[in-house]
């Protein structure tokens, strides 16, 4: 089984969205606390090397591992953006919506994101100063 690092975002690196979210993480994280794949180069790796208890739908959806654990949709966002500036950020007050009504808008969101932000060609590469960052 491949060892993946404790803090890890796995992102569309063909949705506009997606790469604006995950620059966004990169600008506040000051400690350096989270790694970043995109779920092409994850899906690429892990045919050579199993990850256990990796997600199906990877392509719907930003998946955050964490705790050795992985999660999805509003919940992965809820507890990058705790990760990120903590219990007592604005953000997580989502907590306080019920999980069905969280993801539903962030379904509806993720199934427009190509059509409302657009796509890439391909995957952006990284630049060099934070590419140590990126599997």
């Amino acid at each position: 089984m491949k060892s993946l690092p404790a803090y890890l975002i796995v992102f569309d690196g063909v949705c506009v969205l997606c790469n604006r979210f995950t620059n966004y993480v990169i600008k506040h994280d000051q400690a350096e606390l989270f790694y970043f794949t995109s779920y092409q180069k994850l899906l690429e790796t892990s045919s050579d090397t199993p990850i256990s208890g990796l997600p199906a739908h990877l392509d719907k959806s930003i998946t955050y591992y964490r705790n050795e654990k992985f999660y999805q949709g509003s919940k992965a966002v809820l507890y990058i953006f705790k990760d990120l500036f903590g219990w007592f950020h604005w953000s997580q007050l989502g907590w306080f919506l019920p999980r069905f009504l969280r993801d539903f808008f962030y379904s509806r969101v993720a199934n427009k994101r190509y059509t409302w932000f657009g796509r890439l060609a391909s995957c952006p590469i990284p630049a060099p100063e934070i590419q140590h960052r990126f599997l």
